[in-house]
């Protein structure tokens, strides 16, 4: 039987300007192996679709698990942040059943004499008045004295709050932001003390000013955290100077009665953020003598 010959193709060309075309001899081997290597190629192109598709999932896999991982660092923080606000309140719990006990004994001492004396006396004995002044340095030094402003816990605002009485007194005259029949606004409390006695700073901050007012006289400004001013009018004499660094409880002044005056007294004043407040709302001890 003869050997069976080799198939051969042929590729014409043919050009649509009726020139001779042109015309390509092809070995059967040739299209057999352009065949095998079409199907390779595409058999190749289909694996690495799969294995794309496969990489992909991977990458969506590590993709959830970078979102896992960074929500449960954020919980972590959350739960951080809330131990130490935890942590922040009851040390401020620890520091207010300080002060309640300053002012426990305060009241006790106030409450001492007869109904009498107690309308000529301040709320707060000498003796108590000064363990009470005392009680609040303690808190401070021990708990928010190692604090930064950007550190805006709970006990540090209580800490920066003008909340003792500046001065040992009894109110003449309360606050009265839009004044009442007719009377002008009074934009702080008066009490009433002896010429000299001691004007303590409300709260811990920084002087701002020292100024001979033509209405309020000598008058002090002392600056605190958290948008907190305060301001001591009336006084005989100024203890401090601008730029000075005052703790609560800290003698600044001495009562007087310069500027508008009708004797001796202190006008004491609290602005939060710009604007006058009520400074009683502040102090721990509201009890004051008519």
């Amino acid at each position: 039987m003869a050997k069976k010959k080799p198939k051969n193709y042929t590729v014409m060309l043919v050009p649509d300007d009726n020139t001779r075309p042109l015309s390509f001899h092809v070995g059967g081997f040739i299209v057999r192996a352009a065949a095998f290597f079409v199907i390779v190629f595409v058999a190749g192109l289909g694996v690495l679709l799969f294995r794309a598709g496969d990489i992909g999932v991977r990458l969506q896999l590590v993709s959830s698990l970078r979102e896992e991982n960074a929500r449960l660092k954020e919980d972590n923080r959350k739960l951080l942040a809330v131990a130490k606000k935890l942590h922040a309140m009851e040390r401020m719990s620890a520091y207010l059943r300080r002060l309640a006990t300053a002012v426990g004994e305060g009241e006790a001492g106030a409450a001492g004499g007869s109904a009498g004396a107690a309308a000529k006396e301040d709320i707060f004995a000498e003796d108590s008045f000064d363990n009470f002044l005392q009680e609040v340095r303690v808190g401070e030094s021990d708990e928010f004295r190692d604090l930064g402003e950007a550190d805006a816990t709970p006990e540090l605002l209580l800490g920066s709050m003008p909340n003792i009485r500046p001065v040992k007194g009894w109110i003449t005259k309360t606050f009265m932001p839009e004044g009442k029949g007719g009377m002008p606004a009074h934009t702080g409390v008066d009490f009433a003390a002896p010429e000299g006695t001691l004007i303590h700073a409300s709260a811990p901050g920084t002087v701002d000013d020292v100024i001979n007012d033509k209405y309020f006289g000598l008058l002090v400004h002392v600056k605190h955290h958290f948008g907190f001013e305060t301001r001591y009018g009336h006084c005989s004499q100024i203890l401090v100077s601008p730029g000075d660094v005052v703790e609560r409880g800290q003698a600044i002044a001495l009562v007087g009665n310069t500027g508008h005056s009708s004797g001796p007294h202190l006008h004491y004043e609290v602005i939060h953020n710009g604007k006058h407040e009520d400074p009683m709302k502040y102090i721990l001890q509201q009890t004051a003598h008519p």
